[in-house]
């Protein structure tokens, strides 16, 4: 499932608007960039940590998830943390620095980071004093267990 953040009102809080779809955000605002180092993915609306606010954005799951990628932009390095449901850190990745696409930066904006591990019910993006946006943010549910039965 890949939630692409069109439709949503820009400027104004993300929070429970994916909860049908079983994602409930935390600490992102909608935003369709104006500035050109920070460009959406596809379309024209993403997410965005808003600094003042110096926290992370969240999202937690209804039910666990396998996999998550999104297209991070970022003038500060970016890391990305997946959560159990007891609350234990399960995987980790990052962006090692900004990627504005400003002359001088190896990185391009939008780069995809992503994390899989079994049973992720969260997932927070840092960038420390800097500023985040995100996009296309894709998920995959955890694998349901199958049953074993018999047949005579």
């Amino acid at each position: 499932m890949v939630l692409d953040f069109e439709g949503l009102l820009d400027f104004k809080p993300v929070d429970t608007q994916f909860q049908v779809r079983g994602v409930t955000f935390s600490g992102p605002i909608a935003l369709r960039p104006s500035n050109p180092a920070f460009p959406a993915h596809s379309g024209s609306m993403v997410l965005l940590a808003p600094q003042e606010a110096r926290k992370p954005i969240e999202a937690i799951f209804s039910e666990a998830v396998s996999f998550i990628g999104v297209w991070v932009t970022a003038s500060r390095p970016v890391v990305m943390s997946a959560y159990d449901a007891a609350g234990e850190l399960i995987a980790q990745t990052e962006l090692p620095e900004a990627n504005l696409g400003y002359p001088g930066t190896e990185l391009t904006p939008n780069q995809f980071l992503s994390v899989r591990a079994p049973g992720i019910r969260r997932v927070s993006f840092v960038c420390n004093d800097g500023n985040l946006v995100l996009d296309d943010f894709t998920l995959y549910p955890a694998p349901t267990p199958m049953r074993a039965e018999a047949t005579v």
